[in-house]
């Protein structure tokens, strides 16, 4: 399992910071030199203005003086160069590994997070806040090591021009103080229109993002228009929402401007009216005018870096929002991994509900024997797929037990369960990778030799051939190059090379045509010798051979036996054996004698998609 992340970006930041804190010393000094250089550079050269307007007695003195200033001046030049080297070496170490480790992180993280989190959430909109949140993370470095460094700037400034007149370093510090504290006012505000437009643009590049996805669609429906218009509409609340936030830079900058000229007018009469009474020298009025000039420069670009600070906040905070809530299936302490054994399944007391206050399972009680080929079956939302998904725990119980060979699942690990279990899903999905990596995801040891094995038992190995490059072969996102019943061979390849003992077939045939099916169905037969096996079906008729069907309604087992005592009791299996239609089942009921309400609205069901989604599904 992956360790919670920090919820606050501070500790956030300091999380990764950490590791690397010493070598941010050669950050920091060289920072701080380079701020002292702003004021020391312009005070030398005040000494050497003053030397030569008004040389020492002896030309040869004042001829060396010079002479020493001058490489003086020449010297802390090449040190600045120097220190921003150390700096940039230092940042070379930092930021490229800090980056990574974020990524690394946050990848493992949101890998953790559970089937429901997946449901809510868009994959194209998690990947994105993981690249705005590294991206930002990298900027809020640069940021705070500038103003950290502006700031030393201020502070030396005004300490450098005391041994001119206190006055005019009051005048400087006053300045900057107030100039600082403007931007921070209006930043505030900022902050909050930042936050604001980073959640419309995360919001719109999802809709993109699914429209992209669903771009099959919108051709089969000449819907180009009307997505374009759909789009539109949040566009322009992201357009309504950065005009505001530049209104307020506008404002800022504006008030910034006043606040500069107020500044130099004031100064320049200042010196000016020392320097009639001769109070301070030309040096004096070189260098303070020197240092204003640059502390306004590095001030108005610290409120620069401050009013980008709200918007780099902004993001990082709203993607860490989204990715570091606490898993919501976790291991228990001191969980030990599974032990696989000959595959026997046990509910105890089993209560379980998407949403409270809708249960589907209440007190289920049930024990599959190992080496049991067991048929599910039922209308959409009677709880089959659910049924499946407990067992992988791909959602927490509220009551009772599963237990697997005498484990109860809820004990040991989430991987090495999984580990034991090979899931077939009635709509797979494929990697952006070659054939040969997507079959032995199942198994990742497994040699090429084997992986070509499993191929050939699941009828895949004929049409990967005629692929342009064979099992090198890339099958692009979500595996949208392959046809539904390749997709659905390859994850049967893929079950094979795992080869575990309990094995969950969601309709892993329903994309197959019937001459394919026939051949698979030999496999997979075969594949379930030995093996526990649940089977979720459409066709009734694939069921034949179970040892055992089970009949769920609103969650419960209403009947459980063979195909031949399920039929004799004529019940509920009789009807549904009765009303198929070219081999699979209606969509409800078309008897009159039993109504059904498979499906609850979309808008308060938090049910499993795979079991409402499509009508091709109403019934796996």
């Amino acid at each position: 399992m992956s360790r919670p992340i920090p919820k606050t970006l501070t500790r956030f930041i300091w999380h990764f910071l950490r590791p690397h804190r010493w070598k941010l010393l050669w950050i920091v000094i060289p920072m701080v030199y380079s701020a002292i250089h702003l004021s020391l550079e312009p005070y030398l050269l005040k000494l050497i203005i003053d030397q030569v307007n008004t040389p020492a007695p002896g030309l040869s003195t004042g001829a060396a003086s010079v002479t020493s200033l001058k490489w003086l001046f020449i010297l802390v030049t090449v040190l600045l160069i120097c220190a921003w080297r150390v700096k940039d070496y230092a940042t070379l170490k930092i930021l490229p590994a800090l980056r990574t480790a974020i990524i690394d992180e946050l990848f493992n993280y949101i890998n953790h997070h559970s089937y429901r989190y997946y449901q809510e959430n868009f994959a194209g909109n998690l990947a994105n806040k993981i690249k705005e949140i590294s991206t930002g993370i990298e900027d809020l470095f640069e940021t705070f090591r500038e103003v950290f460094r502006q700031l030393i700037v201020v502070v030396m400034a005004a300490a450098m021009t005391v041994w001119v007149d206190v006055r005019v370093s009051l005048i400087l510090l006053g300045w900057a103080v107030a100039f600082i504290t403007v931007g921070l006012a209006i930043s505030r505000k900022l902050i909050i229109e930042a936050e604001k437009l980073a959640d419309s643009r995360s919001v719109t590049f999802g809709k993109i993002v699914d429209s992209i996805s669903n771009n099959h669609n919108v051709r089969l429906f000449s819907r180009h228009g009307f997505e374009r218009s759909f789009l539109r509409g949040f566009l322009l609340k992201i357009q309504a929402q950065d005009i505001r936030l530049r209104l307020r830079f506008m404002v800022l900058w504006t008030v910034q401007g006043a606040l500069v000229c107020g500044m130099l007018g004031l100064l320049l009469h200042m010196l000016i009216s020392l320097r009639g009474q001769n109070r301070v020298s030309v040096g004096d009025f070189a260098f303070v005018m020197w240092v204003a000039v640059g502390l306004i420069d590095q001030v108005w670009m610290l409120t620069e870096t401050l009013s980008r600070l709200p918007q780099h906040i902004g993001v990082c905070s709203q993607g860490l929002a989204l990715i570091s809530p606490d898993h919501e299936i976790v291991d228990a302490p001191g969980a030990l991994p599974f032990s696989p054994g000959s595959g026997s399944i046990e509910f105890k007391d089993v209560g379980f509900s998407y949403a409270p206050g809708r249960p589907l399972f209440d007190e289920l009680n049930l024990r599959i024997e190992s080496g049991t080929k067991v048929g599910l079956v039922g209308f959409s939302g009677s709880g089959k797929s659910s049924f499946a998904h407990l067992l992988v725990r791909l959602f927490d119980l509220q009551r009772g037990r599963i237990l697997i060979d005498g484990q109860d699942i809820s004990q040991v690990t989430q991987q090495s369960l999984r580990e034991a279990i090979s899931f077939i899903p009635q709509d797979p999905s494929l990697f952006h990778r070659s054939l040969m990596d997507n079959i032995r995801y199942g198994n990742p040891a497994a040699t090429d030799e084997d992986v070509i094995e499993a191929a050939k038992l699941a009828h895949a190995h004929g049409f990967i051939l005629k692929t342009q490059e064979g099992y090198a072969s890339m099958v692009g996102e979500r595996g949208i190059k392959l046809s539904g019943g390749q997709r659905q061979r390859i994850s049967i390849a893929r079950a094979i090379l795992k080869n575990s003992q309990i094995l969950i077939l969601d309709e892993a045939t329903s994309a197959l045509d019937s001459v394919t099916e026939a051949l698979i169905q030999e496999s997979l037969h075969s594949l379930m010798m030995g093996k526990t096996a649940l089977v979720i079906a459409h066709r009734l008729s694939t069921l034949l051979e179970m040892d055992r069907i089970l009949v769920f309604h609103n969650g419960k087992i209403i009947e459980d036996g063979t195909h031949a005592e399920l039929l004799e009791l004529h019940g509920h299996y009789a009807q549904l054996w009765d009303s198929q239609v070219g081999g699979f089942l209606p969509d409800s009921s078309s008897t009159g004698k039993e109504e059904f309400d498979p499906t609850p609205s979309l808008k308060t069901d938090f049910s499993n998609p795979s079991e409402t989604s499509s009508k091709e599904t109403t019934i796996c």
